[in-house]
This record gives C-alpha cells, sequence and structure tokens, in this order.
C-alpha cells in the first residue's frame, strides 16, 4: 500500500512509490470533498487497489464507479461505499473534476506521458451519460459489471472524489436607494408638457415651480412668449408705458380675452385715465399681479363647457400656490431687489416674501405671501396722432396744385411723461383637508397701485396749419408715395395778427390708483371612486380711480414750424424757430381746469358646482355636468370738464 494514504486498509498490497506520489499529490488536492458522500462525515479514503482489481472494502453491497481518465495511477481501482444516487452525483462531479486534475499534473512534477496527461473529451461525455443512466435502479448493476470488466482488462480507473464547497458568503447589503427629486427650469418644463398632454382643449402653459423664478416683472411679461399671444401696455391707446398691461389671444382685442385666478374671475381697476372711462370688456389690468404669484398660467385657446363664459377668444388662468402642495413641512422665502432707471436716475426697491406652514400629517396649511415694489418712470417719446388729405379747394393745393389729395400728418407730438409707481398688497389661502375624500381651501388677494403721474406735450398742429390756416404756406416741401413728408413754414404772424402753429398741453394727476380683490372658498369632494364633487363661491372686486386732473391747454402763436419724417428708422424732426417749447409766455389759454375726476368700478359675485363621474367604458372616461350663477357690475363716473376760461390769464 502507499503510505501517504491514511486510510488505506492494513491488507491492501504495496504500491509503487513513483505511483504513491502521484496517488499523494492527488489525494491531497481532492480527499477535502470526500466529508459530502460518508454516512458518518468521514472522509472517503482514496485506495490504491491491484491491478488485478480486488476490493478493499469486501462488501457484496458496495457500488464500484469506474471513469476512464488520464490519471497517472494506470490501473487502479477506486471504490465508493455509497448509495446508487451518491454515486451518480459523485460520477457528474467527477466529469469535471478529472480533466482540470489531469492537466494540472500534465504541467506538475510527475513524469508522465503526455497522450496521458491531455483529457480525453469523449470520455468526459461519456461520463456525463453515465451519470445521468446512474440515477435508475438498474444502472447501478450495469455500471458494476462494466467496472468489472474494464478492471479485468487493465484500463486505468479514477473514483471521483468531491471537493469543498465554498464556504458560504452573506451577500452585501443593498444600499438605501436615493431619491433623484428634478426641481428648477427642468421640472418647470417637465409639468408644463405633462399639462398641456392632460389637456382637452389647445393649451399653452407658463410654469414657475421655484418661488419667485420668473424674470419678468407681471405676469403679461411671462405670457408675452407663448405662441398666438400679443401683449399691450395699456387698453386706451395712449402708448407704452413701463410694464406690459394687457393680453389678446390670437389677435383679437384684449377685450375678448377672459382672465381667471385658480379657475374663477377677477375684477380689474386701471390707473390710466382713459382705461377707466372706456369699456375694456373682460380684459384684466395685468400691472397688479406680480409674477411673484404664480405657480403656473395656461392659456387656453379654444372653449369648453366647463370654462367660465365671457373668452370669446379664450383665456389665461393663473394658477397660484396652495399651502398643501409644497414639499416641506415649514417653507420660507424672500427676495430683495433694487432696480435701476435710468432716464429719471432713480433706483427703487422691489420687495417680495413668502411664508408656507403644514402640519405634520399634512391635513391643513397656512400661507402668506406678500410683496412690494416702487418704480420711478420717464417717457420721452414722439407721437403721431392721425393723417389727413389736403383738400384741392384749400388755398394750399390752389397755390401748390401738386398738393391737392397728398396725406399729411394732423399732428405730430413730443410727449414727456414722468410717473412714480408703488404696487403692494399680499395673498392669504388656507387649505384644510381633514380626509383623503375632502379638501376645502379659502383664498383671498389684495393689489393695490399708486401711480401719480404727469404728462406734458408740444405739437405741432398739421390740420390747423394746411387744411384751416390763414394762408400759412410753405417755402419748401417733399413728397413721398403720397405723403407730405417734409416741409418748412415760416411764422407769418405778429402781435395782433396771430397764426397758430402748435398746441401745448400739461395735465397732473396726483393721487391716482387702482386696486384689485377677491375672497374665495373652493371645496373638493369625492363621494365615491368614481363621484367627485367640487364647488366654488366668492366675491371680486376691482377700481380705478383718478381724484382729479389739473389741465392746462393752450394755443402756440407765431413761432413758425418744420418738420421732416424718417419713417419708422428714427422719429421725426420738428422745430418751431420763434418760440421756446420750455417756455409758455405769450400762449393763448384755451381751456383751464382743475377737477375732471374719474373713477371705475367693477365687482361679480359668483358661484358654482360641479360633479364628475368616471365612466371607465372604453372611449368614454368620464361625464361632468355643473351649475354656474354670477352677478357682474361695472360702473363709470367721469366730470368731463371742469372750468373753462374765455380770456387768457396769462396774457
Amino acid at each position: 500500500m502507499c503510505g501517504a494514504v491514511p486510510s488505506a486498509p492494513s491488507g491492501a498490497p504495496h504500491t509503487p512509490a513513483s505511483e504513491c506520489g502521484a496517488l499523494a499529490t492527488w489525494y491531497q488536492r481532492y480527499s477535502r470533498i470526500g466529508s459530502m458522500f460518508g454516512p458518518s462525515g468521514s472522509i472517503v479514503a482514496l485506495i490504491a487497489a491491484e491491478k488485478q482489481g480486488r476490493d478493499p472494502g469486501g462488501s457484496s453491497q458496495d457500488l464500484s464507479v469506474v471513469i476512464l481518465s488520464a490519471n497517472p495511477i494506470k490501473g487502479r481501482l477506486m471504490k465508493l461505499r455509497k448509495t446508487p444516487i451518491a454515486s451518480a452525483v459523485a460520477v457528474a462531479l467527477m466529469s469535471v473534476v478529472t480533466p482540470v486534475h489531469a492537466q494540472q499534473s500534465a504541467t506538475g512534477s510527475v513524469d508522465t506521458p503526455k497522450s496521458q496527461t491531455q483529457p480525453d473529451a469523449t470520455a468526459a461525455q461519456a461520463a456525463k451519460d453515465k451519470a445521468k443512466d446512474a440515477t435508475k435502479p438498474s444502472a447501478a448493476k450495469d455500471a458494476e459489471a462494466s467496472a468489472d470488466a474494464k478492471t479485468a482488462q487493465g484500463e486505468p480507473q479514477v473514483l471521483a472524489q468531491a471537493t469543498t464547497p465554498p464556504p458560504a458568503t452573506t451577500p452585501p447589503a443593498l444600499l438605501p436607494r436615493e431619491t433623484i427629486t428634478v426641481t428648477g427650469f427642468r421640472f418647470s418644463l417637465e409639468r408644463s408638457l405633462e399639462t398641456k398632454r392632460n389637456a382637452d382643449s389647445v393649451v399653452d402653459v407658463v410654469t414657475a415651480d421655484d418661488i419667485g423664478k420668473l424674470p419678468d416683472r407681471n405676469i403679461a411679461d411671462a405670457v408675452q412668449r407663448v405662441p398666438g399671444v400679443t401683449i399691450s401696455s395699456a387698453a386706451g391707446g395712449e402708448g407704452g408705458f413701463d410694464e406690459n398691461d394687457r393680453v389678446s389671444l390670437r389677435g383679437t382685442n384684449p377685450s375678448l380675452t377672459q382672465t381667471l385666478v385658480n379657475g374663477h374671475p377677477i375684477a380689474s381697476g386701471d390707473w390710466f385715465v382713459l382705461d377707466q372711462v372706456q369699456t375694456v370688456g373682460r380684459s384684466v389690468s395685468f400691472t397688479l399681479l406680480p409674477s411673484e404669484l404664480v405657480s403656473q398660467v395656461i392659456v387656453r385657446k379654444s372653449a369648453t363647457a366647463d370654462l367660465v363664459e365671457g373668452g370669446v377668444a379664450g383665456n389665461v388662468d393663473i394658477i397660484t400656490r396652495r399651502p398643501l402642495d409644497f414639499r416641506k413641512q415649514l417653507t420660507a422665502a424672500a427676495s430683495l431687489e433694487a432696480v435701476y432707471a435710468d432716464l429719471p436716475k432713480k433706483t427703487d426697491p422691489q420687495i417680495s416674501g413668502l411664508i408656507n406652514w403644514k402640519n405634520e400629517a399634512g391635513t391643513m396649511g397656512v400661507m402668506v405671501q406678500g410683496f412690494y415694489e416702487k418704480r420711478h418712470l420717464r417717457r420721452d417719446g414722439q407721437e403721431l396722432l392721425g393723417y389727413a388729405q389736403i383738400s384741392p379747394t384749400s388755398a394750399l393745393a390752389a397755390a401748390h396744385p401738386d398738393l391737392a389729395n397728398v396725406s399729411y400728418p394732423t399732428l405730430i407730438g413730443s410727449a414727456f411723461f414722468e410717473q412714480v409707481r408703488e404696487r403692494q398688497g399680499g395673498l392669504l389661502d388656507v387649505e384644510i383637508k381633514p380626509t383623503n375624500d375632502l379638501t376645502v381651501d379659502f383664498s383671498t388677494f389684495y393689489s393695490h397701485m399708486r401711480a401719480t403721474n404727469y404728462n406734458r406735450n408740444w405739437m405741432f398742429w398739421g390740420a390747423h396749419v394746411i387744411n384751416g390756416g390763414a394762408g400759412e404756406m410753405p417755402t419748401s416741401y417733399t413728397v413721398t408715395n403720397g405723403t407730405l413728408t417734409s416741409a418748412v413754414f415760416p411764422n407769418l404772424g405778429s402781435p395782433g395778427n396771430n397764426h397758430q402753429y402748435a398746441i401745448v398741453d400739461e395735465i397732473y394727476r396726483p393721487g391716482t390708483y387702482s386696486e384689485t380683490a377677491f375672497y374665495d372658498v373652493t371645496a373638493s369632494y369625492r363621494a365615491t371612486n368614481r363621484l367627485t364633487f367640487t364647488g366654488d363661491v366668492g366675491y371680486t372686486r376691482g377700481v380705478g380711480k383718478t381724484p382729479k386732473q389739473d389741465v392746462f391747454e393752450g394755443d402756440v402763436f407765431n413761432t413758425g414750424a418744420t418738420y421732416t419724417m424718417h419713417g419708422i428708422s428714427s422719429a421725426t424732426d420738428v422745430a418751431f424757430p420763434n418760440g421756446n417749447p420750455s417756455n409758455f409766455a405769450g400762449t393763448s389759454l384755451d381751456w383751464i381746469f382743475g377737477a375732471s375726476p374719474a373713477k371705475t368700478e367693477d365687482k361679480e359675485t359668483y358661484g358654482q358646482i360641479d360633479g364628475l363621474y368616471m365612466l371607465g367604458m372604453g372611449p368614454w372616461t368620464s361625464v361632468k355636468a355643473g351649475f354656474r350663477a354670477a352677478e357682474h357690475k361695472r360702473n363709470t363716473e367721469q366730470v368731463a370738464q371742469g372750468p373753462n376760461f374765455a380770456l387768457d390769464p396769462f396774457n
């Protein structure tokens, strides 16, 4: 026997030393897995038996399993004292182990022929087939008979020896899953796209999820980039002042655009007197709505049955924030800015702040938001107030026949405008959600803008000089495409023989203001999984008032006049050679007054209830019905003219 194999029985024959070394090496490598097959956990030893195939175990119940391989131990029989199933497992395992052992032996120190060290692929495949057959009861006897036959022929035999499996390792604990929250501009884009995708009509959406992140001063400035939306500075056609004030859809008049806040109407007030005294329809002055209020603006360009009536061209729905929409239990935000205006050379503050609280359960929240803004404005502008044609029967056409039916500017004004604006107000919102099925929200908003303003205008009165004057004739002129684009009118007047060339006016409107407010209560109740009721009731009021107008207007005589038009590329050049626009001495006053107040009040009381039932019937997903009642009033008061002076007190 081989002394290196401790488990060899005492009666086993001696094995040559050259084979003992290889056997010992093989045993040391693979005996560790023998404990898998021993009935009591002992290692199954490798037994070097005689070439005649003597059974060292001596038991007739043993199953001899042989596997052909290139093992350096030639003609040896190794047996396992096992059941047929265990033997089959050993056969399968050995079909994998023995090729590896043969390759290792080929590169080791044992001097073995090359043909004996390379694994036989055919033999390995045969071993796998035998492993499958060994699971059957009849395969045990066939395997034993085959082993005896091959032993008698002296073929090499190797017993499958299992290796000890690697110790079980505990898999590493999974790292906590990170939550990625998208905020800022990218989230605003995603939210806008989601709102458009879920809309039942043609809409465009502007979203400002982060507080105060809209770069514009008011909401009209924010929506002007939406396709199909145009903006204007006011409804009275008096020209641009500062912020955009009105919104129109699809090229229609702003009076045909309905403006809503959280789905309900909002009354409007205007600071400019021309807007106060004319009909502005359902349009709203956006100068009272700072951009800090906005969570989302939905511009609807087509009508649906559940929208508030009045928006012929569409509507603009301003969605404010709700207390329970905030992620954190306590949120505070503030903004402090300074705005410098170049023409008035003034720096003014812009302040806004928000604080929101909600309880830990998320069933109640309160939000308070406030703002204060001051702005000094100055506008140096020019206005052309219409055109007329030179009458063929006029003295000018008689003297210059080529000017008959030529168009000319009736008034060319050099307008100077100054204003100080102070806008202040706030929003209060209380939201209660006692259950998952019921939500009640109360909100109130107030905004007041004080807008004292001063206006002065020195105008060339073309209508009087050309068509109705006292024989004023141009010494030179230019006609371009049927329009009198330049002319020189020398002074023909003298004291006692006045010739009028211009008009001057000054208007001061102290204490002018506009304001808007609303009080609104909304509720939502989910009666069943399919039926939901919503209700809305509220009141809104807007006021625009000019307490008084200090106005003076007069005719300018004996100055002469020249003008040259340059198209839309630059302003028209106007001059009065014998006059001084900064000095009104010698001006004849047509009228002067200090009254002419104006006031407009707009208010509405409303209430509505809606029901939504989810059908779940193929393409018919839901049905919605509701009832709404409202009372809208708009009152305008104005004193058209104050004292009229027949005589010029300055002359």
